[in-house]
């Protein structure tokens, strides 16, 4: 996947991966996280997501249900904002029926 991400130009600083099957690697969903430089603007931040969707789907993983989660950070590793993306709004980003300026950015949670 990480190759993937690459070819895609695709810069980032973490990958996570997790099966959420039942039973494991049964391929019903997964959740793919990814810690990514803040993009500059947000037709660059669109252009990020769009590259990542592209990228699982060229790795053709075969499950059923896809779920991301998308990390924003500065160049120290602070977390600038996310979005969290389900299998319906992944499916209508990739189809062009949604925009990722529809997504609600998260911010980041304060303090801790």
């Amino acid at each position: 996947l990480r190759e993937k991400l690459s070819n895609r130009g695709v810069e980032v600083y973490q990958v996570y991966f997790q099966d959420h099957s039942t039973p494991k690697g049964s391929k019903q969903k997964f959740l793919l996280g990814v810690e990514a430089p803040d993009p500059v603007n947000e037709a660059e931040r669109a252009v990020l997501v769009m590259n990542i969707l592209g990228a699982v789907g060229d790795a053709a993983l075969g499950y059923e249900e896809e779920n991301y989660e998308i990390r924003f950070q500065t160049s120290r590793r602070e977390e600038v904002g996310s979005y969290k993306i389900g299998p319906q709004e992944a499916k209508a980003l990739l189809k062009a029926e949604m925009e990722v300026s529809d997504l609600t950015l998260i911010p980041p949670v304060q303090g801790g």
